[in-house]
C-alpha cells in the first residue's frame, strides 16, 4: 500500500524537535519520530488541562480524571504491540524498544484508558492484534462483536487458535519459523524437538518491555531448568539482555560454559546440601537466595559478612487454572521459602553472622494467566510486606510463572496488567525488579514432532498411537498442561474433515495419553503430529523410561 505523508501539521507548532504530528492518508493525524530513540528513552514530557470530561483526544490520568490540550500527545496511534508507553505519574512518553527515525509512534489505548471515547476496529497487523479496541473495563459493543465475527478466518488453514506469524499452515503443510515441519521430521530418525531461537528472543523482548513499563530498574534471569538446550542458552547469553536463573551447581557450570558471567547468575534452590553450598560459594559475585534458615546459617558459618537474598513464602499463590501442583504458595503448606512465622528467626540468623540481606525473592506458582492475576496481585502485596524489615534491600525477585495459552479457551497473559501490578507495589521504593521467566521464553518457541505408528478402534475409542510418550514431555500427564497436537500435513480432501481420537504414547503406563477425545483431521500410519508448546519442561524433564528416551533437538 502506498502512503501519502503530509506535515508537520498546524497542531505541531509547539512540538519538540524529536517528534511531530503528521497527516497520513491511511490513518489520519499521527505522531512520527524525527530522530532515533533507544529503549527506555523519554520521547516527550507533556502537560495539559486535567478534568473529569472524557474527550476524543484526552488521556486518562486516573479513573474519572483526564488530561486534554496536551499539544499533540493526544494524537498517538493505537497499536496492539506498541513501541511506546504513557507514564501518567511523570506525564512522559517513553520508548518500549528502539525506535527508528520516521517510525510511527504507537501506544496501547487499553493500557491507560478504562473507557474509550469511541470503540473502533483495529488494523495494526500485530501478531496478536485484538481486531476491535475497547477500554480495559468496558464491554465490547454489538458492532464490535459483528466485526470480529466477520474477521474470523474461514479457511481450515487459518482458523486454528494457536496460529501466528511464525506458526501456521501454508498449502496444507505446517510451517514453523519459516520451515516445513513435515520435511524436517522426515529427515529425522525419531522424535524431534524443534526450537525457534528467534521466537525465544522475541518472548524475552516482551518481558523486558513490560518491565520497562514499571518505571523501575530491572533484570531478567532465564530459568535454565525450563530448557537447557545449549544453542538456546548461548543465544540468550550472547544477547546480553538477560542473566541465568539456576537451581543446582550443575546448572551453574552449564550457565558459565554457555557464556553467562557469574555476576549475571541467580541461584534459588531447595534442599541445598552443604556440598552444593561449598561449590556455589566459590563465586562471591553469584546471587544466592536462601530457602531455609539452615541454609542461612551454613552460609554464615562459611562466608560471614556475605550478601544474600531471602526466599520468602507469602502464604498466597496461584498457577495455571489454580491447579494445586502448579501453586507454590497458598493455604497448603509447601516446602518453598521462609514463612512469616519463621521470619524473625531468619533475620536474627543473618545478623549473627553479619550477613547482608540485599535481595528478597518469592515465587508463588507456574503458568498463571489473566484469570489468575488478581490472586497473583494479592500474593505480591503480601510478599512486599517483608520489605519493611530489610533496610539494605536492593532487588526484589518476583520469580517466574508467567503463563502461555495451552487450550483454545485460554487467552494470552496481558503483560500491561502484569506490569502495572509490579509498578503499583514497587515503584518509588528504590528497588530493582528481577524476574525469572523460563516457560514464557521457551515454551511456545519449541514443538515436538512424533510419527503415527498405529490407528485402531478399541471399543468406542479411536486410538492414534505415536512413537513417543510422557517420558519425552511429562507436563501433559503430570500437570494437565496439554501440548496441543497439530497434524503436520492436511491432505486436500481432508482439510475440512475431523474425527474424534485419543492420541496415545508408546510407554506401558496408563497415564501415557497425549490428548483424549480431541478432534483431528484423518491420520494414518507414518503421518507426523506436532505437539505445540513443547519448548518448556519437555526435553529438560525427559527420562529414559522403558528405554525410550532417545530424541533429537534442533534449532531453526
Amino acid at each position: 500500500m502506498f502512503i501519502t505523508l503530509r506535515g508537520p501539521s498546524a497542531a505541531d507548532d509547539s512540538a519538540n524537535e524529536q517528534i511531530g504530528v503528521y497527516e497520513r492518508d491511511d490513518i489520519g493525524r499521527c505522531i512520527l519520530a524525527r530522530t532515533p530513540f533507544a529503549a527506555g528513552e523519554v520521547l516527550d514530557r507533556f502537560s495539559g488541562e486535567i478534568g473529569p470530561e472524557l474527550q476524543q483526544h484526552s488521556l486518562q490520568v486516573r479513573p474519572g480524571m483526564h488530561i486534554s490540550e496536551t499539544r499533540f500527545i493526544g494524537f498517538l496511534t493505537h497499536g496492539c504491540d506498541p513501541n511506546c508507553r504513557l507514564d501518567m505519574d511523570r506525564f512522559e512518553l517513553v520508548a518500549l524498544h528502539d525506535i527508528a527515525a520516521g517510525e510511527l509512534l504507537t501506544v496501547d489505548y487499553a493500557a491507560t484508558e478504562d473507557v474509550l471515547h469511541r470503540q473502533f476496529e483495529c488494523h495494526c497487523s500485530a501478531r496478536l492484534c485484538r481486531g476491535w479496541i475497547t477500554g480495559r473495563t468496558e464491554e465490547i459493543t454489538e458492532e464490535g462483536r459483528l466485526i470480529l465475527a466477520a474477521r474470523r478466518p474461514a479457511s481450515a488453514e487459518a482458523s486454528h487458535w494457536w496460529a501466528r506469524e511464525d506458526l501456521h499452515y501454508r498449502s496444507g503443510r505446517l510451517q514453523f519459523a519459516g520451515q516445513d515441519v513435515a520435511g524436517l521430521a522426515s529427515r529425522s530418525g525419531g522424535p524431534l524437538y524443534l526450537y525457534s531461537l528467534d521466537r525465544a528472543e522475541a518472548n524475552l523482548s516482551r518481558v523486558l518491555a513490560a518491565l520497562e513499563a514499571t518505571g523501575c530498574e530491572h533484570d531478567v534471569y532465564y530459568a535454565i531448568k525450563a530448557n537447557r538446550f545449549r544453542p538456546l542458552l548461548e543465544r540468550l547469553a550472547q544477547s546480553g539482555r538477560c542473566g541465568a536463573d539456576i537451581c543446582s551447581p550443575g546448572e551453574l557450570d552449564l550457565a558459565l560454559s554457555c557464556g553467562f558471567a557469574a555476576s549475571r547468575v541467580s541461584f534459588t534452590g531447595t534442599g541445598v546440601s552443604s556440598r552444593d553450598l561449598d561449590r556455589l560459594l566459590r563465586f562471591p559475585e553469584l546471587t544466592i537466595n536462601c530457602d531455609t534458615i539452615g541454609m542461612i546459617r551454613r552460609i554464615g558459618e562459611r562466608c560471614p559478612g556475605r550478601h544474600i537474598g531471602l526466599r520468602v513464602n507469602p502464604g498466597l499463590g496461584t498457577g495455571y487454572d489454580e491447579a494445586e501442583k502448579l501453586t507454590y504458595a497458598g493455604s497448603r503448606t509447601t516446602k518453598f521459602g521462609i514463612y512469616r512465622e519463621q521470619w524473625a528467626e531468619a533475620l536474627d540468623t543473618a545478623r549473627r553472622f553479619g550477613l547482608r540481606v540485599t535481595g528478597l525473592h518469592f515465587h508463588v506458582g507456574c503458568g498463571y494467566l489473566n484469570g489468575q492475576l488478581e490472586n497473583w496481585d494479592r500474593a505480591v502485596a503480601e510478599a512486599a510486606r517483608f520489605l519493611d524489615d530489610l533496610p539494605d534491600i536492593e532487588t526484589v525477585n518476583v520469580g517466574g510463572g508467567l503463563g502461555l495459552p495451552h487450550r483454545e479457551t485460554d487467552r494470552p497473559l496481558d503483560l500491561s496488567v502484569w506490569s502495572e501490578i509490579l509498578h503499583r507495589h514497587f515503584s518509588g521504593r528504590g528497588v530493582r525488579i528481577a524476574v525469572e521467566p523460563g516457560d514464557y521464553i521457551a515454551k511456545d518457541a519449541g514443538i515436538l514432532i512424533l510419527s503415527v505408528t498405529d490407528v485402531e478402534w478399541k471399543r468406542d475409542t479411536r486410538f492414534v498411537y505415536v512413537n513417543g510418550g510422557f517420558n519425552l514431555h511429562p507436563e501433559p500427564a503430570f500437570y494437565d498442561l496439554p501440548c496441543h497436537p497439530a497434524a503436520c500435513v492436511l491432505f486436500e480432501e481432508a482439510k475440512e474433515a475431523r474425527e474424534t481420537v485419543t492420541i496415545a504414547g508408546n510407554i506401558n503406563e496408563a497415564l501415557d495419553i497425549w490428548a483424549a477425545d480431541i478432534a483431528m483431521p484423518p491420520l494414518s500410519e507414518g503421518a507426523f503430529i506436532a505437539f505445540l508448546n513443547a519448548g518448556g519442561y519437555g526435553s529438560a524433564m525427559s527420562s529414559n523410561h522403558c528405554l525410550r528416551g532417545n530424541f533429537e533437538e534442533r534449532a531453526i
